[in-house]
């Protein structure tokens, strides 16, 4: 049996983005569901849905005590950014602060942006928090690119992308078994040509499901070769 890597994702985001927030969690838990032999699983977290409510004065401290280590953050935002907290703007902009500090001690971490861009009933629209997410985004459009989304098919598509994408280039290698004469694991250094595969996904334009299929297809030829 090969070993499988786990990418812990925390989805970060103001109450206004919980739908989408959600969406992408059921998109990543479905996939992994249904690829129970791919190299690497998603095991995403939101705090709507996995945190235990605490009494505190500090609701964001009792969040952030919640969150685990985590392999990648994608924080969301539409029209808000969401409620202060005794450290920064909101808790939203909190979590991608620490997400920042994070990937600087660790490049490995990967902390990625999205924005909706969704025109909204001006009876639903709240000028302060509008100025304020315009002020962040200039902010983090100073730091790092982002990307903008309209609907949920927009935002999945792009969260198939970014991630096909990391995980190509974070898997270098694959752990092969001889089941059959329960020999010792053997460490097997993917080939050039198996790394170009995943790299020529985003080229492409193909989907996370799409690359999927050729990674695990490939994985199976070097995988048959040494059991031959």
């Amino acid at each position: 049996m090969r070993s499988q890597k786990i990418f812990d994702v925390f989805l970060s985001g103001p109450s206004d983005v919980n739908p989408e927030l959600r969406a992408v969690k059921a998109h990543l838990e479905s996939w992994s569901n249904s690829n129970p032999n791919a190299p690497f699983r998603f095991v995403p977290f939101v705090w709507l849905d996995d945190t235990i409510p605490e009494f505190s004065q500090d609701a964001q401290q009792s969040i952030n005590k919640q969150i685990p280590e985590y392999d990648i953050f994608i924080g969301i935002m539409w029209t808000r950014i969401g409620s202060p907290t005794p450290r920064n703007k909101s808790g939203a902009i909190e979590e991608y602060r620490e997400a920042i500090n994070r990937h600087l001690k660790n490049s490995n971490i990967k902390v990625l942006f999205l924005f909706k861009n969704l025109a909204v009933p001006l009876n639903q629209i709240d000028a302060s928090q509008i100025s304020k997410l315009n002020e962040f985004k200039t902010e983090i459009g100073n730091q790092q690119l982002y990307k903008v989304f309209e609907t949920d098919v927009d935002l999945l598509k792009i969260i198939e992308k970014i991630i096909s994408s990391y995980v190509s280039t974070s898997e270098k290698s694959v752990e092969i078994f001889d089941q059959s004469n329960v020999l010792s694991k053997k460490q097997v250094v993917l080939s050039d040509s198996y790394i170009d595969l995943a790299q020529h996904a985003d080229e492409e334009d193909i989907g996370f499901f799409e690359a999927e299929e050729k990674l695990v297809r490939s994985m199976q030829e070097v995988t048959n070769f040494f059991l031959e």
